[in-house]
């Protein structure tokens, strides 16, 4: 599993890799990915600093982040599954930062 960060600062966007990580035997029901999420985001102080998380469509991940939800009592997940929503979330927070309201 792959966990990267993206970030927008003075119109630059930037990429970096926090977490390649090769699970052996099964990762089914997404119990382990939720794990290395909670792992990394603690390891980087990012604890309360991600606004969202793109996974695919797979099942697994959408349970790992069900899993997280609860690991914090949310009501909502943080992950979004579609690339369209991606985007568009890009769109809204680059134009929130230039004003473009």
């Amino acid at each position: 599993m792959a966990i990267t960060v993206h970030t927008f600062s003075g119109c630059k966007a930037n990429a970096f890799l926090l977490s390649l990580e090769a699970f052996k035997g099964s990762h089914t029901g997404g119990v382990r990915f939720a794990e290395e999420y909670e792992k990394t985001v603690l390891a980087n102080s990012l604890v309360g600093k991600v606004d969202f998380c793109q996974t695919d469509n797979a099942s697994h991940m959408c349970t790992a982040f069900n899993v997280i939800a609860s690991f914090h009592d949310e009501e909502t997940s943080l992950a979004i599954k579609c690339i369209t929503a991606c985007i568009l979330y890009v769109y809204i927070m680059m134009a929130q930062y230039l004003n473009f309201d």
